[in-house]
């Protein structure tokens, strides 16, 4: 099985504060974000997550990471 990578970081605020958070889809407005790992957008290698959009806006934080098994 190939591995996957997903878009992570940390919620720093809110009812989520310190759990972890993903990125879910691109809007109109930016980034979606998801504290649920099987919402996650998934991406065939660390590059190809850093590629999204999500990755380089300027409200985001995310770092790519294997995807658990």
């Amino acid at each position: 099985m190939t591995e996957k990578f997903v878009l992570a970081a940390t919620y720093l605020s809110g009812p989520c504060k310190g759990q972890p958070q993903y990125f879910k889809a691109w809007t109109g407005i930016g980034p979606m974000a998801t504290p649920n790992l099987d919402e996650a957008e998934r991406f065939d290698t660390a590059q190809d997550a850093m590629m999204s959009p999500a990755f380089s806006h300027w409200s985001s934080f995310y770092n790519p990471q294997p995807v658990p098994a």
